[in-house]
């Protein structure tokens, strides 16, 4: 046999065994049996239903500190009032929503919650809910079909650090705040927060994001023309997002 043979033979083999076991493991992971504790509302690909909503309702009754909840719809909020009802007024709780339901959620503003809103128009995202640190309800958009409970501390810890990251994207636009006019294009552009960017026409979240974490890695924009080095950022978008932050192209 070959030697080219023989590594085309190794290659199917190890191939065949990794897929075996993602297979199995995904299979432990999705039935419950992974090393984390957790246990699904709905099992995947079935209409076979676990007790859903009685588990939200009971995870978030039982906080003693904090509950945080990210990216709320219309649909969550009977039973989201309901679950918060049963909270503790010692007990911190921040909810992040989606702007177009903000004014549903006025009864849970009136309720002495924190709430913000983000506009994910092009990102994915998912819910999730956060409490005291230690245990997460996760999922899809639509966690009715596909939710999962993870009692972790180092996973809870994973999750606040996310939710933190989006709390803070909801922060109102920095062209609001005093000096912005007074700054050069540049410094907008390594101003800019996540409500800027995308209150700019034809940019989608994912793209407010992309530019976000470019100017993150690098500690900020050094010219204005390197805006077209973010991923999916042409010449052409680069000029809409500049011209939306008021200012010009070079």
């Amino acid at each position: 046999m070959s030697t080219n043979k023989k590594w085309s033979v190794l290659l199917q083999v190890v191939l065949a065994l990794v897929l075996v076991g993602v297979g199995v493991g995904g299979g432990y992971y999705l039935w419950g049996k992974s090393p984390v504790p957790q246990a699904f509302f709905v099992r995947p690909g079935t209409d076979e239903a676990f007790q859903g909503s009685d588990e939200i309702l009971s995870l978030i009754s039982s906080a003693r500190q904090e509950v945080l909840v990210a990216q709320m719809e219309e649909e969550d909020i009977v039973w989201l009032e309901e679950a918060l009802a049963s909270v503790s007024a010692d007990v911190s709780v921040r909810i992040i929503i989606t702007p177009k339901d903000g004014a549903k959620f006025s009864q849970l503003t009136e309720m002495g919650f924190e709430i913000e809103s983000l506009d994910t128009r092009g990102a994915q995202h998912h819910k999730f809910i956060v409490v005291d640190g230690k245990t997460v309800l996760t999922g899809s958009e639509k966690w009715w079909g596909n939710a999962v409970l993870v009692t972790n501390t180092a996973v809870a810890e994973s999750f606040q650090e996310e939710f933190d990251f989006l709390w803070d994207l909801t922060r109102p636009p920095a062209a609001s705040e005093p000096g912005w006019d007074k700054m050069s294009c540049l410094e907008r552009l390594n101003a800019a927060r996540f409500a800027d960017l995308v209150d700019v026409d034809r940019i989608a979240g994912i793209s407010a994001l992309r530019i976000l974490e470019y100017r993150e890695s690098r500690g900020a924009f050094d010219t204005v023309d390197e805006l077209k080095d973010v991923y999916d950022i042409g010449p052409a978008l680069s000029s809409a997002i500049l011209d939306g932050l008021r200012c010009s192209a070079p």
